[in-house]
């Protein structure tokens, strides 16, 4: 009886036992699961923060900013990829619009409209904007201020990148002032005046003595040398409509390095003389000169002073462009007009 009884009170004890045992287990079972799943998420974020920090790392970073060249006067706007992975398709938009030299937008320039294809680390991309004159000075309405905003591809994620910048050019603006005004420029300019003037001085002394003794001025033109034989008008008009192919086709040769001064200069200088040339000899024409000749060799001195009131910048190609248009023009309209004096020297 006695070890029923005792069975009876240890079989309940043992069973509680095991319970609280039970329970105990489900317990750390729990917190071990909430332990490792809390590791489970430290280790994830662990991994995004070095994920983000790794795309940080060699993420492409592209920026832009005004670089005011104020010894040449010039302001460019550079696009630069300061990362260090390759940017794809970047796009800038600017907010005001930024107005450019010849008065266009500059978000309509196909570099800025299309955007860039790509852009390599630590590559760069200038783009001439104006003169510090015309845009600090003489365009007074010009705003200063720019809100940038710019977006591209690149990196370890595939989502677009966007940043935005301000771009400031008040102190640009300042120290352009102060660079136009500075007393050490004013000093080179005086000095750069009164060489020039000492040098016209003497080439004016030296011209008047040569006036004084008597000079036969070589290849003078007059009336009388223009209406008969090897000297008449129209062979004069050739022979500087020929000057003219000369020195288009093979001084220059629309070579771009030639538009530098002071090659330019030479080039600009030469037209004008051969202008000035051909416009004397048509107005010292005889009485009986063909008048639609006259009117073409006319027709070609407007083209030609047009041609060299154009103002040429080697980082515009617009400038450029025009400049070689008009001269092509012009001697395409010269070799046609020199076949017919040809042609009616023959005849005569």
């Amino acid at each position: 009886m006695m070890s029923k009884e005792i069975l009876e009170i240890v079989i309940p004890i043992t069973q509680i036992l095991i319970l609280v045992i039970l329970i105990i287990y489900v317990i750390k079972t729990w917190r071990i699961s909430s332990a490792t799943q809390a590791a489970a998420e430290v280790f994830a974020l662990s991994l995004q923060v070095m994920k983000e920090t790794r795309d940080q790392e060699i993420a492409p970073y592209v920026v832009v900013y005004f670089d005011s060249a104020y010894e040449k006067k010039i302001i460019y706007l550079v696009v630069k990829n300061i990362g260090k992975s390759t940017a794809r398709d970047v796009r800038i938009q600017f907010r005001p619009k930024l107005i450019c030299d010849s008065g266009e937008d500059f978000s309509e320039f196909p570099i800025i409209k299309n955007g860039i294809a790509s852009l390599s680390p630590n590559h760069e991309i200038r783009m001439f904007v104006d003169s510090t004159t015309a845009f600090f000075f003489e365009r007074d309405h010009q705003p200063l201020t720019y809100d940038v905003k710019i977006s591209f591809y690149g990196g370890l994620k595939d989502t677009q990148r966007v940043t935005e910048q301000v771009l400031d050019l008040t102190a640009d603006k300042r120290l352009s002032n102060i660079a136009q005004r500075s007393g050490h420029d004013l000093i080179n300019e005086v000095e750069k005046i009164s060489r020039n003037i000492e040098r016209i001085s003497k080439e004016l002394s030296a011209l008047n003595d040569n006036l004084a003794g008597g000079v036969q001025l070589r290849n003078a033109i007059t009336p009388a040398s223009l209406q008969t034989g090897d000297d008449s008008w129209q062979n004069v008009v050739a022979t500087r409509l020929l000057e003219f192919n000369n020195l288009w086709s093979s001084l220059y040769g629309g070579k771009r390095e030639k538009l530098l001064q002071p090659f330019l200069g030479k080039i600009k200088n030469r037209l004008s003389h051969i202008t000035d040339q051909l416009l004397v000899t048509t107005s010292l024409s005889p009485p009986d000169a063909d008048e639609e000749l006259k009117n073409q060799v006319l027709d070609i001195v407007a083209r030609m002073a047009d041609l060299n009131s154009i103002h040429v910048y080697l980082d515009d190609a617009k400038t450029v462009s025009a400049f070689n248009v008009c001269g092509d023009k012009i001697l395409s309209i010269i070799s046609e007009l020199v076949g017919k004096i040809k042609s009616n020297t023959h005849s005569s």
